[in-house]
């Protein structure tokens, strides 16, 4: 994939290894910055892509919001802790937690 090219805009789960146990940070990225992430995860840092489709908010993300003067970023989508969101920045409605009880529910 080219710089001129930007790519699928995906769901990052972080946890990092001074985090407390069920504490979660989830990043919009393209798949390219995800993917660097879970492979250079070490030392008790945790690092998954989710996909696209793990929360309702990533479809109405545009890649090249993501990718600007030749760089990649993420944006921080929120900070859960098990199935409760203690930051969500979006500025829409609330969606469960990715692999939360009430994420599986909402997508049967």
């Amino acid at each position: 994939m080219t710089d001129s090219q930007p790519d699928v805009i995906t769901v990052l789960r972080m946890h990092l290894a001074t985090d407390p146990p069920g504490l979660a940070r989830f990043y919009m990225c393209p798949r390219l910055v995800a993917a660097r992430y879970v492979a250079d995860a070490a030392d008790g840092n945790e690092a998954a892509d989710l996909g696209p489709g793990a929360l309702l908010y990533t479809q109405a993300a545009k890649p090249e919001e993501f990718h600007r003067d030749g760089h990649r970023f993420l944006v921080l989508v929120g900070v859960a802790q098990g199935d409760r969101w203690l930051l969500w920045t979006p500025p829409a409605p609330v969606e469960p937690v990715p692999g939360g009880r009430g994420h599986t529910a909402s997508r049967n």
